[in-house]
């Protein structure tokens, strides 16, 4: 190609499209095209800053991007460098000092980064957008992203689905990288670490987990609610958070409920957990609601009226999830039958539609609430652990009802009881088979799941 800045040009184009507007005015429009062949392509930075973001964010999109354009074939070889103004402009093959990105077989991988792939999410302290409700959690991120494992550890992050708990973690885990590259980062969920305890259990490789989950600078655990009840697992968390902690390692937690409201979680762990600075997310208010969703809109490049933004604002006021769900949808709908036009009447019609299909949501909340007033026991009787008759069976109703109306795993439903599921599985089989045999027990049961549905 002898025309290399028309040919930057044009790949510049797709890229705004497939990143958005805001991302690409941000970090790709500064770049240069320096040199292109027909293996290696070097794109110039203007400061190092904008050289490591381009480096963690979207050198993927730019090899892609780039192999698309060219039409290059999945097994060509295509090296992509990025330098910035203290550096040579000359590329020497022999002499790479500069960090590069290889990319074989369309696969990519950081040299300079260990951060696992599930921090690597366009999740930052720049895109969060704050209202007043969340002010003092994003502060506590930021000054712990500044100053891990000084003041504030372990930071503990809590609030309910869809409120950003996950993105001010990752964007700690971002901004601690960007601040010291060498920091070994390293995200999970609960869930994830307690299935993989198992499976090492089970080959006998527990040091390779605990070199895995020990041998770090920051730890990042999400949905710690999950490992409530599950005694080995509480055990190796615990002593994998003491060994970090006196180490002096950042510890970062999330959950749907602050340390002292996760039911069956040991003491000494609520205990751990609340030895550090503990912050909660709120839903946003109106006005963040708005933001989010111009950000959105600019970031896709739609063209929606703020009366359409607004009706979505006020529909979708707990959930920033499915407010982001809601906007992209309708946006999805309109490309499809009206040529990409939206305006209210579109909204109302639509979400009615929408909102018509969407059943009521049955959470183990409303079903232990219903059975604690239908055989008139208390939350506390439900929960524990004694096994009269007029307790146990309750309980074993409710077991049965978690596992007809949510999508509840037999190992969660035996967290909610702080039992194991071999206790759960009893007792769903001893209420089908009353169901089959008792034609008035299972009328009740029928009673029982419309009043949870009303």
């Amino acid at each position: 190609m002898n025309d290399i800045t028309s040919l930057w040009n044009n790949v510049s184009k797709l890229l705004e499209i497939k990143i958005g507007k805001i991302n690409y005015g941000t970090w790709i429009e500064p770049l240069k095209l320096i040199k292109l062949d027909e293996e290696h392509l070097m794109l110039h930075a203007p400061n190092q800053f904008t050289k490591r973001m381009i480096q963690i964010r979207f050198l993927k999109d730019i090899e892609s991007t780039i192999r698309f354009y060219l039409k290059l074939p999945p097994e060509a070889t295509l090296s992509v460098s990025i330098i910035e103004p203290s550096e040579e402009y000359e590329f020497n093959e022999e002499e790479n000092n500069h960090t590069s990105i290889i990319f074989k077989n369309n696969e990519s991988f950081i040299e300079d980064t260990d951060m696992n792939d599930e921090i690597k999410a366009e999740l930052t302290f720049n895109n969060f957008i704050c209202g007043k409700n969340n002010e003092f959690a994003l502060a506590s991120a930021k000054a712990v992203a500044e100053n891990p494992a000084k003041e504030y550890n372990p930071l503990f992050i809590w609030g309910g689905v869809g409120l950003g708990k996950t993105h001010l973690m990752k964007a700690c885990a971002h901004q601690i990288k960007l601040n010291n590259p060498s920091a070994k980062v390293f995200y999970f969920t609960a869930e994830k670490f307690a299935n993989e305890l198992i499976e090492k259990i089970q080959h006998k490789k527990m040091d390779d987990f605990r070199n895995k989950y020990r041998n770090l600078d920051i730890l990042l655990v999400d949905d710690i609610q999950f490992i409530a009840g599950k005694k080995t697992t509480e055990e190796e968390f615990f002593n994998t958070f003491n060994e970090l902690y006196e180490m002096h390692k950042q510890i970062i937690i999330t959950s749907d409920k602050p340390p002292g409201e996760i039911e069956t979680l040991e003491e000494r762990l609520r205990s751990r957990f609340s030895m550090g600075l503990i912050t909660g997310v709120s839903p946003p208010e109106y006005e963040v609601r708005m933001a989010i969703l111009q950000q959105t809109v600019e970031n896709h490049g739609y063209n929606i009226p703020k009366e359409v933004l607004d009706y979505i604002a006020n529909i979708y006021t707990d959930d920033i999830r499915k407010l982001k769900g809601a906007l992209l949808s309708i946006a999805a709908h309109a490309k499809i039958f009206t040529k990409n036009k939206i305006d209210l009447d579109l909204a109302k019609k639509y979400f009615s539609q929408l909102l018509q299909k969407e059943e009521k949501k049955i959470t183990p909340l409303l079903i232990k609430e219903q059975i604690c007033k239908t055989y008139n026991i208390s939350m506390e009787e439900l929960l524990s652990k004694t096994r009269s008759k007029n307790i146990a069976f309750p309980r074993q109703i409710c077991m049965y009802l978690f596992r007809e109306l949510t999508d509840l795993s037999l190992v969660n439903i035996a967290n909610e009881f702080g039992r194991d599921h071999t206790t759960v599985i009893h007792g769903i089989e001893k209420i089908k088979s009353m169901i089959i045999k008792d034609v008035d027990f299972k009328e009740t049961v029928e009673n029982l799941i419309q009043k949870i549905k009303a």
